[in-house]
């Protein structure tokens, strides 16, 4: 079956541009509320919000299990669609509230900073909200309406900007940017769940069968989503552990830019996964054209952002701090490299969800995280926080060779 190539195009171009779009606005909004967080609360300050956040979406994280890519690969393979995605909301719901029993139980293990378990209240509401976004991004971009769920994202970020500005007015501290955080989360997820299910974007259909299929078809992914997940904050645990939260706030800080810097690659693969999903079984030769494609996109993008970053991140820091020669300068200039890693992962992981491999990914991201864990143990206390950059570029690189072995057999016969 070939695939219409115009129609492709279309959907393609609507659902990646709209996400640029929108994260080009969220990417300045967030660089204006990083900038206003960091030199209002500081640089221990602002570590703690982002040790904060951190913990807070390792365990959204939990909720999805892979539901999420799962839902869409699902969803446009299956003749029932409605169906499928009803059972997989319901099934994210009661992620969500297991997840949330663990999280109020893991609070009488007296594991956190008693700073964070003061304000047990606004961290199950963080989380719900926060969770509840994710599962209505998974409905939109199921439905291959990535354009919505871009501008959910864009009103979180202004949500996010307008309540620091707020805090800052009012001269309040680090727990009221949550708190007012959550009064604006709360107010779009109600107006968002109302036109969802005014407009009947899916019905809610909950098949036990279906579920159950659903979730184990997920946990592989699930799995390596989250160890993944860990792999990315557990530099933020282990630096707050040797040091203190204000070196957490230095690399919290670069890491918030490269984490941006990565989005592109991420929201031209949502776009194409539905698309790989279809072609998986019906056109491999165009699948493998539609990748080949997306491989010299994505090199070429992180090649274009490496040296942007290089040359300009004296500047950033700059603004983003009022300093311009700080180890944040080093520290990003390293993360940097990992771009050409990352770009191309996106790229390998998506093609290993479309092709079924989800158990290559988990054996990937087990090897990822132990690798990243071990060797931040024992370098980072030894050559500081640029280590822990250094290790995240090392294990991208690791994370993108086994992928490629993982799926290069899968076009041999049609290279």
């Amino acid at each position: 079956m070939k695939i219409n190539l115009t129609d492709f195009k279309t959907r393609i171009f609507i659902n990646t541009s709209s996400q640029l779009l929108s994260r080009g606005f969220i990417i300045l909004t967030s660089l204006l509320t990083t900038l206003l967080l960091r030199r209002y609360l500081g640089q221990s300050g602002y570590g703690l919000y982002v040790y904060i956040l951190n913990f807070v979406m390792l365990l959204v994280a939990f909720t999805d299990m892979g539901l999420h890519l799962t839902t869409v690969r699902e969803v446009a393979v299956k003749e029932e669609k409605e169906k499928t995605l009803g059972t997989a909301v319901f099934v994210s719901v009661l992620l969500l509230f297991l997840v949330l029993v663990f999280l109020l139980l893991f609070f009488q293990l007296d594991l956190l900073p008693t700073n964070i378990k003061s304000s047990l209240l606004i961290l199950v509401f963080l989380f719900s909200f926060l969770a509840l976004k994710e599962i209505f991004v998974t409905v939109l971009h199921s439905l291959e309406k990535l354009y919505l769920s871009s501008f959910l994202s864009l009103i979180f970020g202004v949500i996010q900007l307008l309540t620091i500005a707020l805090v800052i007015l009012s001269k309040k501290g680090i727990w009221e940017v949550f708190l007012y955080n959550l009064i604006g989360f709360a107010l779009v997820l109600i107006i968002n769940f109302l036109l969802m299910f005014r407009k009947k974007l899916f019905v809610f259909n909950f098949n036990l069968k279906q579920a159950k299929g659903l979730f184990f078809k997920a946990v592989p992914l699930g799995g390596m989503l989250v160890l993944f997940t860990i792999y990315s904050k557990i530099d933020t645990l282990l630096i707050e552990h040797f040091y203190s939260v204000a070196e957490v706030g230095v690399y919290g800080l670069c890491y918030k830019i490269y984490d941006n810097l990565v989005l592109p690659a991420a929201f031209l693969m949502n776009a194409f996964l539905p698309e790989f999903s279809k072609l998986v079984n019906k056109d491999r030769i165009a699948l493998l054209k539609i990748s080949k494609v997306s491989a010299f996109i994505l090199l070429a993008t992180s090649i274009v952002l490496f040296v942007i970053v290089y040359l300009l991140s004296p500047f950033i820091f700059k603004i983003l701090t009022g300093e311009s020669g700080g180890p944040e300068v080093l520290i990003l200039r390293v993360l940097a490299i990992s771009l050409f890693f990352a770009y191309l992962n996106h790229l390998t992981g998506y093609l290993i969800i479309a092709l079924g491999k989800q158990i290559v990914s988990l054996k990937i991201s087990i090897l990822a995280l132990l690798f990243n864990f071990v060797f931040n143990w024992f370098f980072l206390p030894v050559y500081g926080i640029v280590a822990s950059a250094a290790i995240t570029a090392l294990t991208e690189f690791l994370v993108l060779f086994f992928s490629f072995l993982a799926i290069r057999k899968s076009f041999i016969k049609v290279d």
